[in-house]
């Protein structure tokens, strides 16, 4: 989670939607350049607001009332934010306007995710799962965890808080510290962006933060391609055969 953001507050009329009763006030949040608008279920009269103060002119008793509200506004927001800081949780324009509303949800995290989706299968084992699947979706349990507690030293993840820089430092750890090799990283990374998936069908959150990242394998040519493969050859220079399997022949060229 980043240690330093921008917070920012203003409190601005939308003379857009004027009426005959004065201008809605609006309180805008931004964090980081990211905007959220909150209606403060007020207006001010059009002749009335310093929209340079984001208060109402005047010393009327309707306009300190006003100006009394709006400070409290600003107040309550700051405290939600400094507070939500050091909880450390995910922070964000649009998490604080839900905050301020009363319109937050209960938030998923990662492990929790990935236990209900393991909870899921293990009901379906004999019938649409085979028990082999099941294991191999505790075992990345059991990694993801042990990424995120013993590598990362935090206790879980908010789906909110997922990035793509989590997928990539989640991968050097299976190839680097869990000396996996290429195929299984990439099989356990597969199997994490398909938990992901399906907590966008269920709407816990809005897209897979790791759609981005393209599992990577090595490129195989059958042996029955061969023919192909020298009269390519003869086109475009073949830098070199790296590897020989029972499957047939890996390839690393170069166009041109």
């Amino acid at each position: 989670m980043k240690t330093t953001q921008t917070f920012s507050i203003l409190i601005w009329a939308n003379k857009a939607k004027a009426t005959k009763t004065g201008l809605p006030l609006f309180a805008r949040v931004t964090i980081d350049g990211r905007r959220a608008e909150i209606s403060l279920k007020r207006k001010v009269p059009i002749n009335k607001w310093d929209s340079k103060s984001g208060k109402a002119h005047g010393n009327s008793r309707e306009a300190r009332e006003l100006n009394h509200y709006i400070q409290e506004v600003k107040s309550e927001l700051y405290r939600l934010y400094h507070q939500m800081a050091s909880m450390e949780e995910f922070l964000s324009a649009e998490s604080i306007k839900l905050r301020y509303t009363g319109k937050e949800t209960p938030r998923k995290s990662l492990l929790q995710v990935i236990e209900i989706h393991n909870t899921e299968m293990e009901r379906k084992v004999g019938s649409e799962v085979s028990k082999s699947t099941l294991t191999k979706f505790k075992t990345l349990e059991g990694k993801v965890t042990s990424f995120i507690k013993d590598h990362q030293k935090k206790s879980d993840y908010f789906l909110e808080q997922l990035d793509y820089r989590f997928i990539t430092e989640f991968e050097y750890y299976l190839r680097s510290l869990q000396q996996l090799n290429n195929n299984t990283s990439m099989k356990y990374i597969r199997m994490l962006k398909k938990v992901l998936n399906e907590t966008v069908h269920k709407s816990w959150i809005d897209k897979n933060p790791f759609s981005n990242f393209k599992c990577k394998y090595p490129f195989l040519y059958s042996n029955s391609f061969q023919p192909f493969i020298d009269s390519f050859s003869k086109m475009t220079p073949v830098s070199s055969i790296t590897q020989k399997s029972s499957l047939g022949v890996k390839l690393k060229f170069s166009l041109g």
